[in-house]
């Protein structure tokens, strides 16, 4: 069972100092984090679940973990949550992610927040916890993640969650709020390209590549136009999408190495009611390699962090109904998930979903330990 303690996740959360009085704790830092991994690869979303899963497998985790006085009781999970420094557990992490990204496999980045709405306290004026995360769309990998107290935060948490990342020829897709003139500049000056969406936040910018599109543009200027059809979720959509070189005259800012303005039209019918939506988005991206194709692709991609990973957080780990509130709690319960949903989609079994990979796992442990060492 050594094996299992020289996984490469559990030799990152070796590296997270132990903030604890030496001689002064019951239980290993090691073994509180273990347990807790392993609980919630197997559908555990609580303090109180994750110690009655401690108790529930406590003769095989002796196997392999010291427990010097036995499985830790669920304050004890808590506090130790609580009072984890998780800007070093998010440096761990973030340095073993870090070694399974491959950019050959897929080099778009998308980023966007999630707000915990358990994690808010009105009795203690405490807002809820916003999470702004960085997603490897291609991959389904979470690169890193920083905590604000609030949605318009988002401004400032990108720069700091960009600074650490490593986005070297890679390309990064911000929705509107990310639509800074120093966001575009950090992801340039970072090896990397932009395509951010422009909405009426950026107001001159917005309404002059509308201008562009619907007036100087001549069918002859723009490049030919992509569709794509899909019959989805019960409505059919038709997209088509141009793009445009930039020259310098829609702003007055200075959008760092600027190089095409993109359009996409999106009709999408409900065939049954036969209602039919309309809807224009404009994006800005410093990409020189840029075509309607790649631009397309590139906007719908951007949502696969909503739908591969805020969705899932949801859906099938109830991540909107934690009341984990005090100190650091909230932040590192929200870390354990994304990294428990990134070993459970990496461990390929045909049709299983999430939840029924977490049900193997709480059932089978040679099953938990295979997604433990998924990555």
């Amino acid at each position: 069972m050594n094996k299992i303690m020289r996984s490469k996740l559990v030799e990152s959360f070796k590296q997270v100092p132990d903030f604890r009085v030496i001689g002064r704790v019951e239980h290993a830092l090691i073994d509180i984090l273990v347990i807790s991994i392993l609980a919630v690869i197997s559908g555990r979303k609580d303090w109180d679940e994750i110690a009655d899963y401690g108790v529930a497998k406590e003769s095989w985790l002796r196997s392999f973990l010291e427990l010097k006085n036995g499985i830790p009781s669920h304050d004890t999970f808590n506090r130790a949550f609580q009072l984890l420094d998780a800007e070093a557990w998010e440096k761990a992490f973030r340095e073993w992610v870090s070694n399974t990204f491959d950019k050959d496999l897929g080099n778009i980045i998308s980023v966007d927040g999630k707000s915990i709405i358990g994690s808010k306290d009105g009795k203690l004026g405490k807002r809820a916890i916003h999470m702004v995360s960085a997603f490897a769309s291609e991959q389904e990998l979470l690169l890193g993640q920083v905590a604000t107290d609030e949605k318009s935060n988002e401004i400032t948490a990108i720069p700091a969650l960009l600074e650490d990342l490593d986005i070297t020829d890679c390309l990064v897709t911000i929705d509107a709020m990310g639509c800074q003139t120093e966001i575009a500049e950090k992801i340039v000056a970072g090896g990397g390209d932009y395509f951010l969406a422009v909405k009426k936040n950026q107001k001159h910018l917005y309404e002059n590549i509308e201008w562009l599109f619907k007036y100087a543009a001549s069918e002859g200027d723009l490049q030919q136009a992509v569709e794509t059809f899909d019959a989805q979720h019960g409505r059919f959509d038709t997209r088509q999408c141009w793009i445009l070189p930039y020259d310098g005259f829609l702003e007055k800012k200075a959008w760092k190495g600027l190089a095409h303005v993109v359009k996409v039209y999106r009709e999408s019918e409900n065939p049954h009611t036969g209602k039919l939506s309309k809807d224009t988005r404009y994006y800005i991206t410093s990409q020189t390699s840029c075509t309607p194709t790649s631009a397309l692709s590139t906007s719908r991609s951007h949502w696969s962090i909503e739908n591969h990973l805020h969705w899932a957080l949801d859906v099938t780990f109830n991540e909107d109904a934690s009341r984990s509130r005090l100190g650091h709690a909230a932040q590192n319960l929200s870390l354990l998930r994304r990294i428990a949903l990134m070993l459970l989609k990496r461990v390929e079994l045909p049709k299983l979903s999430i939840k029924r990979k977490q049900f193997r796992a709480l059932m089978d442990n040679d099953f938990a330990l295979d997604v433990l060492h998924a990555i």
